[in-house]
Parts: C-alpha cells; sequence; structure tokens
C-alpha cells in the first residue's frame, strides 16, 4: 500500500505509516492495472505507398488505395494489421505540466519523470522508474474525483 500523505510504502497488516503516522484506515488501496502494462500501437496496412506533395503516404485501407489509384485492379489488395515497434503514442501539451507537477511520490513529480527523465537520473526505463511511476497513478487517480 502507499500512503496517500507521505506516499511511504506501508506493509500490509500495519495499523498506521510508520513516517507520517497516517491511519492506515484512512489508506485507499489500488488494485487497478499497471499503467506501465503498455501493449505495441497496432497500425493498419495495405502495403501500397505512393508519393503526395513530396511526402511518401501509406494506404491503410482499400479505399485509399482505389482515391490514390483510379481505375486500377486493387482485386488482390488485402488489409494487414500488424504491430509496430512503438508503444505509445500521443501529442501532450504544456497545459499538462502543472498538473503533472502537483503529482509528487519520492522526491519526484509526474512531470519530472516524464519531461525530463534523464535529467533525474533516468535515461533508460528501468524498474525504479516503472515503479515510482506506478506510485503516482493512485495520485492522479484522485486528482480526477
Amino acid at each position: 500500500m502507499i500512503c496517500p500523505s507521505c506516499m511511504n510504502d506501508v506493509m500490509d497488516g500495519s495499523i498506521m505509516c510508520p513516517i507520517c503516522g497516517e491511519p492506515i484506515e484512512r489508506m485507499p488501496s489500488y488494485s487497478g492495472p499497471s499503467y506501465m502494462d503498455l501493449q505495441p500501437v497496432k497500425k493498419k496496412t495495405t502495403g501500397v505507398f505512393y508519393r503526395k506533395d513530396g511526402k511518401t503516404v501509406e494506404c491503410e485501407t482499400v479505399e485509399q488505395v482505389k482515391e490514390a489509384f483510379p481505375g486500377r485492379d486493387i482485386s488482390d489488395i488485402d488489409v494487414i494489421e500488424y504491430e509496430t515497434d512503438k508503444y505509445w503514442h500521443g501529442n501532450l501539451t504544456h497545459n499538462l505540466t502543472r498538473m503533472a507537477a502537483q503529482v509528487k511520490a519520492d522526491g519526484y513529480t509526474l512531470y519530472d519523470l516524464m519531461w525530463h527523465p534523464d535529467d533525474h537520473g533516468f535515461v533508460d526505463v528501468t524498474t525504479e522508474y516503472v515503479d515510482l511511476v506506478n506510485k503516482m497513478i493512485p495520485i492522479l487517480d484522485d486528482l480526477d474525483q
């Protein structure tokens, strides 16, 4: 369990947090999924590419192939799904930094870990890094409520 007051790890069966004295009854338990258990990003492709405005464009659907190559026989074009080498893709904006700075655990903020991990000694994703981020998940859940 994690103490919501001081973010200390508290052993099961404890009556109170040994660091701040928070009673165990008031500590929420978190048994949800680990948000660091990520799955690869999946994409669809036809294997058909073309050039448009100086860029290579991939046709992800048969309809895109029809549009790009009108009048061509596309009966042998299939759509396949594959896993990429990416495990997360998104567009985070600066609007999240204020929220991330409020989430603290073990002397780090979520902002430290997500925006500047290398400044805090996390060049690679390590077990310690994942554990720190997972400690912050219940805090994020509390901010949402």
